[in-house]
């Protein structure tokens, strides 16, 4: 079953990828499940185990369960000076 979600990406995934924010069709059933589907499709770089992820609520876990129309964001690890 396919659900519909908001994809934010920021700092080097933002770069990668292009743009800031896209909405996805996923069967994934998990916020890391979609991260690494959308790293595998876009040639994305950072490892799924240095992203934290966001939801409306905050930062959620890995494994948090998506719904249809939730808002995910991909934070990967920030450097610089």
């Amino acid at each position: 079953m396919s659900i519909k979600v908001k994809v934010g990406y920021f700092a080097a995934l933002r770069d990668q990828r292009g743009l800031s924010s896209e909405e996805v069709s996923t069967s994934a059933n998990s916020a890391a499940e979609l991260y690494q589907e959308l790293a595998a499709k876009h040639k994305l770089t950072v490892e799924s185990r240095l992203i934290r992820f966001v939801k409306l609520s905050g930062f959620c876990e890995p494994d948090e369960p998506l719904v249809d129309g939730d808002e995910v964001e991909f934070l990967p690890p920030a450097s610089g000076g």
